[in-house]
């Protein structure tokens, strides 16, 4: 009984690990985007609590922006969970780039993902997977 307990600790160990570096690599992944990324200045925060609604959301603030790409409004798509007590979050700032939309979508998925599975698994109950989308105003 007792290795059974410790085999399960170490398989909850190894899955903290795992999905705090995959935050750390989307970190990384979306900082050349960041980058691009002006005033910080929040237009709207809104709470989605899954991914389709994020992803809606992110598309609409896209579809609606200028024509003119020099003056697009950024977004940023924050997913962030809670597992066994830690919080972990991550930021992808969607430039004015599809291809970097994308990328940022698809990494954001991931997290989400990851934050899904175990939420399924039973292992960290009452913890929260939710995902805040922002738009952000270019600089002058």
């Amino acid at each position: 009984m007792e290795e059974y307990r410790y085999y399960a600790s170490s398989a909850r160990k190894v899955a903290a690990a795992v999905w705090i570096a995959l935050i750390a690599l989307l970190g990384y992944a979306c900082a050349g985007a960041g980058a691009q990324c002006g005033s910080e200045a929040p237009v709207d925060t809104v709470p989605c609590r899954n991914y389709e609604q994020c992803v809606d959301k992110v598309i609409t603030a896209l579809q609606n922006a200028t024509p003119n790409k020099k003056d697009l409004s950024y977004t940023r798509i924050y997913p962030r969970g809670t597992f066994g007590g830690v919080t972990g979050s991550a930021s992808c700032v969607l430039g004015t780039e599809l291809q970097h939309c994308q990328e940022c979508l698809v990494g954001a998925k991931a997290v989400l993902d990851g934050c899904k599975s175990y939420a399924a698994a039973g292992s960290f109950v009452g913890d929260v997977c939710t995902m805040t989308y922002a738009q952000f105003l270019p600089h002058e």
